[in-house]
Formats: structure tokens, sequence, C-alpha cells
């Protein structure tokens, strides 16, 4: 999941640096924010299931 955050962030950086370098005018539309809404959901992903692991490993009763 990590590397794919990263893939994501790259490919993203990538679309938004092209734009910035060759249009960046406010004419011309920036990249769409399908990416950052994809590596925000892979990151609450991460998240919940860290969260949903450290809340499980509290509560069992099989000791250390």
């Amino acid at each position: 999941m990590g590397a794919i955050i990263l893939i994501l962030l790259f490919m993203y950086g990538i679309e938004y640096g092209t734009w910035v370098d060759e249009a960046g005018r406010l004419d011309t539309a920036p990249p769409s924010f399908l990416l950052p809404f994809a590596i925000g959901g892979l990151g609450g992903i991460i998240m919940i299931g860290g969260l949903v692991i450290g809340l499980s490993g509290l509560y069992s009763d099989s000791p250390g």
C-alpha cells in the first residue's frame, strides 16, 4: 500500500509540475483531483486498518 501511495504521489507531482511549467495560466484547467483523493483514500484505509489491529490487540485475552 505504501508503494502504491508513493507511485500515485509521484504521478500527481509529474502531472501538476508539467501543468505549472507548461501552462500555469488561469485559463488552462489544472490537473484533476482524482489522484489526491485516491492517495487520501489509501491513507485512510491504512489508518483505519492500523486502528482496528491496534484496538483488537489491546482487548485480546492472550498475554503478551
